[in-house]
């Protein structure tokens, strides 16, 4: 009977268009279905609510800036779709509001509920002109500097609010909480944004559990990072429950941090807005460039049964005291599994680390006793296939028991200690954490298990945001200068038709296709697209993906670093003269070398190549794209084109206009010790 009620009253709401800016309801309504374009010229909403117990029931109609936002300049969007200011209980519910600074935005509105709303297309800082990254690190601290980024929701002072099944993607920020309290984040989807996809600002006690929050990343100094990530938690947040999310591809999967990145005084390591006691749980941080899960200059927090596999570090929580990381999947780190620096009180038990590159557990402390590494304990975990199992260092009194490893050299003294047991395992198992559990809802498919490609490669950015690839037929990536791969989206790509000449070959592979440019009997490379076609039923999908069929003659070198430094112009010209260690043919001179080999009888470190080929180009401008640590310089018919000769990584473009015919191309590289990689790219510029 009261639903029933319920429903009658619902339809008996008036049903009215939106016409105008600046219109203020004061009862429920419901929104004629249709299309509104409507900009907000003063800043203060298109729709404003302006009483308590107003519901808005939007019956799918769109409410939008502009007439189509997704091809926008998205930094330009300014305003308020959705204003509420002062009022509690209102009802948002099956809205689509696209194109504003906050799609939605409420202050001091407790209990509000926004409900099966879309609410993509918000502002963006642009991260892409072209394709060619732009690098900006965000402000992660700083509510005023949020304020000036925008979001598809934003709520502020709102206590007791619940947001389920909202979208929130293609922008910078998907759900924004800032100073709100008791609220609940169930079921969205805020993946494929630039910034953050949840993010809590001074806000405790609030719930967000079976959220999708992946590929929320940037790119950052030639890889992916600026302080993006999936869930971004910040400046006095407590006692939160963040419970099976996917958060995956993120620059990092969770952040965590202080409100000044750590500042404290000698006598007391006491942090101003650090956010404790918070529990993160069932998570997946995966495929995150920089950390899985960061939880810096913060006490207390609980890290229980979440996968933080194939990132940079799985667990970096430098400065953490008190906190507990419990029966974790760490696996596949391109450096550490758990790294704490500064650490005290923290206890690492019963995780499963494997295959992490440099170690599975760091603790460390910086020279000096006034704030070491102490206290911590290392028990019952299982450490496989690292360089070291246990790396220590400035840290005092730290208990290590029972764990199980293998493959993984730990130093004398290390594998266990007489120290006593301590530390007492939290296992939260709170009726919070259980009913957050309970909230699964059937549906919910973590990406891992969708089916879907991963790894940070398959990240392409649009110019506001990272490509949200499930919409389109095929997602597809570059593997080299020859070689794309294309991805069939299984459920909606029914057949894939490849179209290709005599001058590409295609691989078909368990899920994939590989097309690969063939270089000509003359041994001159080209630069060709290949077209590429998805249909399924009436839809059709397209790309042109550009191709390089070069062959490179590669001269490869070893340099003394004591004689030669990066400004020894005559030096390096001398060194590329003269009689090289190897000579090859390649298809590609790209790739990531770090800590190994770059070729046969080639050391690891202080090495360098000149490659040259030749390329038959049509008239035009071409543009030239490298990301290499370190240094770099290309020629193009013996014009430099990019000088990048430095030992720093980073991203260079240039650009050339040449006539048809057959052109050379050279490229000098030089590695000194550590971390090295190297992208060339070409690409013909559209209409010049």
């Amino acid at each position: 009977m009261i639903l029933l009620l319920i429903l009658t009253a619902s339809a008996s709401l008036p049903s009215i268009p939106i016409s105008r800016d600046n219109i203020v309801f004061e009862k429920s309504v419901r929104i004629k279905p249709g299309v509104y374009v409507v900009q907000d010229s003063d800043a203060n909403g298109v729709i404003q609510v302006g009483a308590d117990n107003v519901t808005i029931d939007f019956q799918g109609a769109t409410l939008a800036s502009v007439s189509a936002p997704s091809k926008a300049d998205q930094d330009k969007f300014e305003g308020f779709g959705i204003a509420i200011n002062g009022h509690k209980n209102v009802t948002i519910k099956n809205a689509k509001v696209y194109g504003y600074r906050w799609n939605i935005w409420a202050k001091e509105a407790p209990q509000l509920t926004v409900t099966g709303c879309d609410l993509s297309f918000s502002r963006a800082i642009q991260i892409a002109s072209q394709g060619i990254p732009i690098n900006m690190f965000l402000d992660l601290r700083n509510l005023e500097s949020w304020r000036t980024y925008g979001a598809g929701l934003w709520l502020e002072k709102c206590a007791k609010a619940t947001v389920v099944k909202v979208r929130s993607c293609s922008a910078q920020n998907g759900i924004v909480l800032a100073n709100s309290n008791g609220c609940r984040l169930i079921d969205n989807d805020v993946s494929f944004n630039s910034g953050w996809g949840v993010a809590f600002n001074g806000s405790s006690d609030n719930l967000a559990a079976w959220n999708l929050i992946d590929f929320v990343n940037r790119p950052w100094a030639g890889d992916w990072g600026g302080d993006a990530a999936g869930f971004a938690v910040a400046n006095g947040s407590h006692r939160n429950l963040v419970v099976g999310n996917s958060m995956t591809h993120g620059g990092d999967g969770f952040f965590l941090s202080d409100r000044y990145n750590g500042r404290y005084n000698d006598q007391q390591m006491k942090f101003e807005g650090s956010c404790d006691d918070n529990i993160v749980a069932n998570n997946d941080g995966s495929w995150a460039p920089a950390n899985a899960f960061e939880a810096t200059f913060s006490y207390r927090n609980i890290f229980h049964q979440n996968l933080a596999n194939d990132s940079g570090y799985g667990f970096w929580l430098g400065y953490s005291c008190d906190s507990q990381i419990l029966d974790n999947d760490i696996r596949n780190s391109r450096t550490e599994g758990i790294a704490i620096e500064h650490g005290k009180g923290n206890l690492i038990e019963r995780n499963r680390m494997v295959g992490n590159a440099i170690s599975g557990v760091h603790l460390w402390a910086a020279n000096g006793p006034k704030h070491p590494s102490a206290d911590n304990a290392i028990r019952r975990n299982t450490i496989q296939s690292s360089r070291s199992a246990i790396v220590l260092q400035n840290s005092q009194n730290t208990e290590i028991l029972d764990n199980s490893i293998k493959g993984a050299p730990i130093s004398d003294g290390l594998g266990s200690s007489s120290k006593p047991g301590v530390l007492v395992a939290k296992t939260p198992d709170s009726k919070a954490y259980a009913e957050a559990l309970a909230l699964r809802p059937k549906d919910f498919v973590f990406y891992r298990d969708t089916g879907l490609p991963t790894g940070l490669q398959w990240i392409r950015p649009d110019d506001f945001a990272p490509h949200d690839f499930r919409k389109d037929l095929i997602v597809w990536r570059k593997i080299d200068d020859y070689t794309i791969e294309i991805f069939p989206i299984a459920t909606k790509a029914k057949s894939v038709a490849i179209e290709h000449g005599t001058d590409r070959t295609v691989v078909k592979q368990d899920k994939s296709y590989l097309v690969r440019a063939v270089v000509g009997s003359d041994g001159i490379g080209e630069l060709k697209p290949a077209a590429i076609v998805a249909r399924s039923g009436k839809s059709r999908f397209e790309i042109n993906a550009p191709m390089l069929s070069a062959l490179w003659n590669v001269r490869w070198y070893e340099w003394d670093r004591n004689s030669l430094t990066w400004n020894d112009d005559a030096g390096w010209e001398k060194l590329f003269k003269s009689e090289p260690k190897l000579t090859q043919k390649q298809r590609i001179i790209g790739g990531y070398f770090a800590f190994k080999s770059p070729a046969p009888g080639i050391g690891t470190e202080y090495w360098a190549f000149e490659a040259t080929t030749k390329l038959r180009l049509d008239r035009g401008t071409y543009r030239i794209d490298t990301l290499a640590d370190d240094g770099i310089r290309v020629f193009v018919d013996g014009k430099e084109i990019i000088s990048g000769w430095r030992q720093t990584p980073g991203t260079q473009s240039g650009k050339i206009m040449v006539q048809e015919g057959v052109h050379d191309v050279r490229v000098r590289f030089s590695q000194s010790w550590g971390h090295t990689y190297l992208n060339f790219d070409i690409t013909k510029l559209a209409g010049q």
